[in-house]
């Protein structure tokens, strides 16, 4: 009998961890669709009026990149003059000055507001990009397993091949040249890749110093 294959615990809590992400990240695309298509339905359209406007910007550093983040504050009253904030924690799809004119639509009852004009901003913040980020991880793991699948049987037969080089020298030639024709293919394949990681990673550093030289 064949020894049963063990799964390391290391690799079961990647697997898990990973997985709770994606679901978190679903439910929240399931969650704001759910929003965004009753506000549609059944909210309330009505004319308002800029009382103030604010975004702040926060950049968020990680390892070798970052992100930012972004909240929004529109001050506004309706006809009735009553006082009432906007609150967006995603990048608006344009600025809002005082006195200005501008639609939105309230569910009464869950009591979400937003301007018509941050339907498609809500759309690509709060559904598009976690579906993308789920589906991205998804895709990650899937390499992930598949290249650590691909090593375990390559472990065995390496032995082989280390075995079948001391006896045959002619063999030994071969498959060290096969190995260094696959290694051209490699870095030939990934050297477009990295090129856009590289100029992506370039573009990012720059826009980081030019918003940090503007704040100060």
């Amino acid at each position: 009998m064949k020894p049963k294959k063990r799964i390391k615990t290391k690799d079961l809590f990647i697997d898990v961890f990973c997985f709770l992400v994606i679901l978190v990240y679903l439910i929240l695309a399931g969650y704001n669709f759910s929003r965004l298509s009753r506000l549609e339905k059944y909210g309330v359209l009505e004319k308002a009026t800029v009382d103030s406007y604010s975004l702040e910007k926060r950049w968020h550093a990680g390892k070798g990149a970052g992100h930012y983040s972004y909240t929004a504050k529109i001050g506004f009253h309706l006809a009735d003059n009553i006082n009432q904030i906007c609150i967006l924690d995603f990048k608006p799809a344009r600025d809002y000055a005082e006195n200005e004119k501008f639609y939105i639509l309230h569910d009464l009852e869950s009591d979400f507001l937003l301007p018509v004009d941050e339907i498609e901003a809500f759309k690509r913040s709060k559904i598009v990009s976690k579906i993308i980020a789920s589906t991205g991880l998804l895709i990650i793991l899937v390499v992930l397993r598949l290249l650590d699948s691909r090593k375990t049987r390559n472990c065995s037969s390496n032995k082989q091949i280390k075995k079948l080089m001391k006896r045959d020298p002619e063999f030994k030639e071969k498959y060290i040249r096969k190995q260094e024709i696959n290694f051209r293919i490699f870095i030939i394949l990934i050297a477009p890749f990295a090129a856009i990681w590289y100029l992506i990673e370039k573009i990012k550093e720059k826009l980081f110093k030019k918003d940090k030289t503007k704040r100060k």
